[in-house]
């Protein structure tokens, strides 16, 4: 059944707010074995993916956000149209911890404000990290699931390597249909990003008709060799 596409008087179609977020982990494990260095190849191939969604969705107004976490989370981009996007290269901060809690916190307060859509579709949040948290997660994960629209959002993980802590991913996505991804080589990493910056998104962006956005498409996890 092909989407309904809600048209206003005089033809034109109706657009609506699609939001990305990715929240990328910059701590210093991110420097070991080239992770940062293929996390950053993987999303600057995933834009123009993301921008030919862009053109070929009608119905969507695509935005981008880059929240990265280290010893102190903060934005490096927020809500920006994915036509005028540029990727610039994350940096791992060597000395840096893994506060995550504090990414849940700042994710939680953009959930909640006024560059938030009155009406959008549920924004695609995806975390990917490769260790374990370094602060108390458990109030802004708490903060963000009671959020607005980080109860409608669209939830999704990568574990790089298998140090990486997923019981944290499992509480964020907090669907039991729905485990992190986990990614041990840089193959399966840019599969994983391709797999929800197409397949995933586009599900997202588009209008359903008797079935949520978080039935998506299911990721068949690889069994290449492990690197990390």
């Amino acid at each position: 059944m092909k989407p309904i596409e809600k048209r206003r008087p005089g033809g034109d179609i109706t657009k609506r707010t699609s939001k990305v977020i990715f929240l990328c982990d910059t701590s210093g494990s991110m420097e070991e074995n080239g992770k940062i260095d293929e996390l950053n190849n993987c999303l600057r191939e995933a834009v123009p993916h993301i921008k030919k969604i862009g053109e070929e969705t009608p119905n969507a107004n695509i935005e981008i956000s880059i929240l990265s976490f280290d010893s102190t989370p903060k934005w490096l981009t927020q809500n920006e149209s994915i036509q005028d996007f540029v990727w610039k290269d994350l940096k791992a901060n060597s000395n840096g911890e893994t506060n995550i809690g504090q990414a849940f916190s700042l994710l939680a307060m953009e959930m909640d404000s006024n560059s938030m859509p009155e009406r959008g579709y549920p924004p695609l949040i995806v975390v990917i990290t490769d260790g374990n948290a370094t602060d108390s997660y458990n109030i802004g994960l708490d903060e963000f699931h009671a959020s607005k629209w980080g109860q409608k959002a669209v939830r999704r993980a990568i574990a790089i390597g298998k140090e990486a802590d997923m019981s944290v991913l499992v509480k964020f996505i907090n669907n039991r249909e729905i485990p992190p991804i986990l990614a041990n080589n840089p193959e399966q990493l840019a599969k994983a990003i391709r797999f929800l910056s197409t397949a995933v998104l586009k599900k997202v962006s588009t209008p359903q008709t008797g079935e949520g956005p978080n039935l998506s498409p299911e990721f068949e996890q690889g069994t290449d060799e492990d690197i990390w």
